[in-house]
């Protein structure tokens, strides 16, 4: 038996035990690292670049879908304007009297139309009555204006063309959109517009005609007036809202006359041939004689046509959205249509942009996806095949080690420089514990993001932004300029699926309240969350007018969340590599348990602070809406006409008594936001205790006989003459808490009780209101005077009321050092309210009882002839841009003996202003809004200042903070008048400048 060595035993079982050689194991892992690393590369790319493809595709949809909306709102405006321009020449006296005389004139003459409109007869009446007529075709630009008898007879024109002196009944032009137009304007009494068309007289040119009834001094028609407009007013008004450089054209279409397809009512390019019968036609659509007679057939033209061509439903909802489709030249384009109704006819208008213009910005970001790839691609293989190397060596090393220990030689040694599975399992604990720490910051950052206040905003029926407060402003990175007449899509994110927002949008539009979470995009592209609330708000008919959407931001409470489960997934993950750890993980889990909580303890509180607002906005709402219902509703019967003279009086009294009530509740909401604001400013000046409560008391006895109830006062002791306080507020503050008690109080009565309370440091006057009402739980009693809460939700349907009246006198109280407090209460027997407030210095002050404070306060009134009733007999200039307020200020005026001259904004009041100095017959005073276009009352006030203009200016505006006090005095106003105008106390103020005026003269 042969007998072999040890080692060569060793060295045949290492050689038998060496598994055969497949393949390069460097190949392998050089292609499993590749496919690794580009699959999922390529995978987040093209989701990326659709994505972005996505976005910049809605994008152009927006664009078309704004410029639509843009033009159409420019088209709606200018089309209201010429009705405005037509309403007032057809209401005017002038234009009356002017076809009264050419209808007297033509009957007593006997001859046809035609030779009256050429007699001498009609042309010494045209000449003095038609030159303002004339002023107002040039001034406004109108191609023509007319005159018509209630015959059919057009008996004046402007122009004086071929139709002067025809018949709309049985003339030439009978079967036009003109006459037709007419007819309906005199059986309807209403404006109409008649479409366009050619008319003969206008060289065939296109036109159209707005009509009016024109009524006699005793209310029976006499005729109509007409205004001729041509296709350069269409065509000025479709492209003047166009945006510049965006590559959009639009064009303008309506029925065909034969009421079977759609035609043009504005120029295009080119019309391609259609294979659509009548509509097969390759004409120039440039021809601006030719046009009209275009026909149009594209899809967006067959949807509009489906709505308002026959057989369609004008209110039916359907659908405007932006879609893909062939243009009208045969070119793929991007076009939407917007529906809009001018005085009994429906035109659309429809926007369109190239397809390959939309959507460049998709194309080039596919070209740059792939190169992309590709140079990631090159990188990644480079970086493979250095790295497979790198791991490959170690492994063929330990594979050749591993081979000798297996045949025996157990002193080998695996020697490597790489970091071992201990030290990398120690570094994956130490990041595992900074996430931790980073974790733990985000949620305390997330905690306090939920104290902070709402974010709010308020829409239009449509949807469209009409106010955003700084909060929205901060939150979605957009300017208050850019939210404003924006809709609500554009910070929509695009996580939520449509019928997320189909069930939203039907919820409101059904005036139900609306809550939920939702995900927002912001201007710079980030993403962020809300809970959301959103409260209809209706008008007086019933109708929704708005929406008002209170919203508290729970972005960090989200991405909490997804740490949460993101941190769960980890600690999971480490549990299994950190056998030994499980204790200390569970813990970790006990404590982010605790924060879980702790973060839906906040989500609670948050939802019902938002409640708490919400259910302010629905009281607010019925506060408002219930005296607007009786605005309106007297207003509906004066303007009918057929109330009695005492009917009349009561219908005056109370538009006049809810208009105050409204103003009392814009009042209390300033002084809520002045408070919180920190720019409420008090006086301190000497005044009476004792004629506060006097005319205190006289306001409040009116309240308690209306209701049978006693009031009375009582001062208990002697009381200071006089204090240092400021007597507006105190006495707001004593109307408040007397006025709830009376309100609150239906048997018994009401006392005031005033005493003074001595103190060395700080003497005080205390005020004591008591009722016999309904009393007060011990909980109500709590939660009284917090801002927009009642004593419970029953109070406020039973009562009315916002809410505000005790916050507001608290914190009055507070700012002249006292407090305000309920001494007692108890349900069913009535409360006691404590009022105290500092006096301030008493030195040199007596001390009066009751009847010596009643005698030292009565006074009389200095006789003598009163002002108040001579005329103003001065020259004003009323720069405002509302014709209701230029009517209404300037009635006021006149009727008080001014003469007023008016501008309808800050350039022509500038302009009127200092043409009447060069005259040397300057304005005595300028009325002057701060909020107009063209140029604001802000900066015709300082031009006119830097040009050296030395006349009284009176700011009057609608914004009535002491700062905007202070902003109209430092663009240069000598005065400051609020609206709602106090006609009264406005024309005292002008009578004050003026008599100043006059002074300076004579001195």
């Amino acid at each position: 038996m042969k007998i072999e060595p040890t080692h060569e035993k060793r060295n045949r079982a290492a050689a038998h035990s060496q598994p055969q050689r497949r393949g390069s194991l460097k190949l392998r892992l050089l292609a499993w690292f590749l496919a690794v690393s580009l699959v999922p590369l390529s995978v987040v790319v093209a989701i990326s670049y659709y994505t972005a493809k996505k976005s910049l595709r809605d994008n152009a949809y927006a664009a078309v879908a704004r410029d639509v909306e843009q033009r159409a709102a420019f088209f709606n405006n200018w089309f209201n304007y010429r009705l405005v321009d037509l309403e007032s020449q057809a209401t005017s006296v002038s234009n009356s009297k002017f076809l009264q005389e050419l209808r007297d004139a033509f009957k007593s003459g006997g001859e046809n139309p035609g030779k009256f409109t050429r007699s001498n007869r009609w042309r010494a009446i045209a000449d003095e009555r038609g030159e303002d007529l004339e002023t107002f075709c040039r001034l406004y630009g109108y191609y023509d204006v007319l005159l018509i008898d209630v015959e059919g007879n057009i008996l004046f024109t402007v122009a004086e063309a071929g139709d002067m002196g025809t018949n709309l009944f049985d003339g030439p032009y009978a079967g036009t959109h003109f006459a037709a137009a007419f007819r309906e304007t005199l059986e309807s009494g209403r404006p109409v517009f008649s479409d366009i068309e050619h008319i003969t007289p206008t060289n065939d040119d296109v036109t159209a005609f707005f009509t009016e009834v024109i009524m006699d001094e005793n209310g029976e028609k006499i005729g109509a007036f007409a205004i001729q407009i041509t296709s350069e007013h269409i065509e000025h008004a479709t492209q003047s809202a166009e945006e510049k450089g965006a590559g959009i054209h639009a064009y303008v279409i309506g029925i065909s006359h034969d009421a079977d397809s759609v035609t043009l009512r504005s120029r295009v390019d080119r019309i391609v041939p259609t294979e659509s019968g009548t509509q097969s036609r390759d004409l120039q659509l440039d021809d601006s004689s030719r046009y009209l007679e275009q026909y149009v057939d594209t899809e967006q033209t067959r949807l509009w046509f489906s709505e308002h061509g026959p057989g369609g439903n004008d209110f039916a909802e359907m659908d405007e959205g932006a879609f893909v489709y062939d243009g009208p030249d045969g070119s793929r384009v991007l076009g939407i249509h917007k529906d809009f109704f001018i005085a009994g006819v429906n035109w659309g208008l429809i926007a369109e942009i190239p397809e390959e213009v939309a959507f460049a910005p998709a194309a080039h970001l596919r070209n740059l996806m792939v190169t992309l790839v590709l140079a990631t691609g090159v990188t990644v293989v480079i970086i493979a095949i250095i790295i497979t190397g790198r791991i490959v060596r170690p492994i063929v090393r330990l594979s050749h080690v591993a081979r000798l220990v297996a045949a025996g030689d157990l002193n080998q040694e695996m020697h490597t420089s790489a970091t071992d599975e201990i030290g990398e399992l120690a570094c994956s604990f130490n990041e595992m514990v900074s996430s931790l720490k980073n974790m733990f910051a985000e949620l305390s950052n997330q905690k306090s993001a939920l104290d902070e206040h709402a974010i709010v905003s308020i829409a239009d029926i449509r949807g469209n932004i009409i106010h955003a407060n700084d909060k929205f402003c901060e939150i979605s990175g957009h300017s208050r300029d850019e939210l404003l007449g924006q809709n609500h899509r554009m910070v929509k994110s695009g996580e939520h699926p449509p019928e997320f927002y189909r069930e939203l949008w039907k919820t409101i539009a059904g005036g139900r309240v609306w809550s939920g979470e939702v995900r927002n995009r912001a201007r710079d592209g980030s993403h962020y969350w809300v809970d959301q609330t959103i409260v209809p708000f209706l008008n007086a008919d019933g109708r929704i007018e708005r929406y008002v959407a209170i919203r508290t931001d729970i972005t960090r409470v989200k991405e909490a969340e997804e740490n949460a489960r993101r941190f769960a997934l980890e600690l999971e993950n480490t549990n299994l590599e950190l056998g030994g750890q499980k204790e200390e993980a569970e813990a970790m889990n006990a404590e982010l348990l605790i924060i879980n909580a702790a973060l839906e303890t906040a989500r609670v509180e948050a939802t019902v602070a938002t409640k708490a607002k919400s259910d302010f906005l629905a009281n607010m709402s019925h506060e408002i809406r219930t005296p607007m219902t009786a605005i309106l509703g007297f207003s509906e019967n004066l303007r009918n006409g057929d109330l009695s003279e005492s009917e009349t009086h009561e219908a005056i009294e109370t538009i006049h008594n809810n208009g105050g009530h409204l103003l009392c509740l814009i009042n209390d909401i300033l002084d809520v936001s002045k408070i919180e604001a920190g720019k409420m400013k008090l006086e301190q000046i000497a005044c009476s205790v004792h004629e506060i409560m006097t005319d205190t008391a006289k306001l409040m006895k009116i309240r308690s006989d209306a209701k049978n109830l006693v009031f009375n006062t009582e001062v208990i002791g002697s009381i200071p003459e006089t204090i240092q306080s400021d007597p507006t507020r105190l006495k707001q503050i004593l109307i408040n808490i007397i006025g709830n008690a009376i309100k609150f109080t239906d048997e018994g009565g009401v006392r005031l009780i005033a005493r003074f309370v001595p103190d060395q440091v700080t003497p005080s006057m205390q005020f004591d209101v008591v009722d016999t009402g309904v009393g007060l739980t011990e909980e109500q009693v709590g939660r009284l005077f917090q801002a927009f809460i009642q004593a419970d939700s029953t109070m406020s349907r039973k009562f009315g009321g916002t809410g505000l009246g005790l916050t507001i006198s608290k914190s009055f109280a507070e700012m002249l050092g006292g407090n305000i407090s309920v001494v007692n209460s108890a349900p069913g027997c009535g409360t006691r309210f404590r009022t105290t407030i500092a006096t301030g210095p008493l030195e040199g002050v007596r001390m009066v009882d009751a009847v010596t404070a009643t005698r030292g306060t009565t006074s009389s009134k200095p006789s003598g002839a009163s002002q108040s009733n001579k005329p103003l007999d001065c020259r004003i200039l009323l720069a405002e841009d509302g014709p209701d307020n230029q009517r209404l200020i300037s009635f006021v005026l006149k009727k008080a003996g001014a003469e007023v001259t008016v501008a309808e904004n800050g350039q022509i009041a500038f302009d009127l202003a200092m043409a009447a100095v060069s005259e040397g017959k300057p304005f005595d005073v300028i009325l002057m809004d701060m909020q107009m276009p063209v140029l604001d009352g802000y900066k015709a006030t300082m031009s006119l200042r830097e040009r050296g203009y030395k006349g009284p200016v009176i700011a009057v505006t609608a914004h009535a903070m002491a700062a905007d006090r202070e902003k109209c005095i430092d663009s240069g106003c000598d005065d400051f008048a609020s609206k709602p105008v106090d006609r009264q106390k406005l024309i005292e103020l002008i009578r004050t400048y003026v008599s100043r005026k006059e002074t300076a003269i004579l001195s």
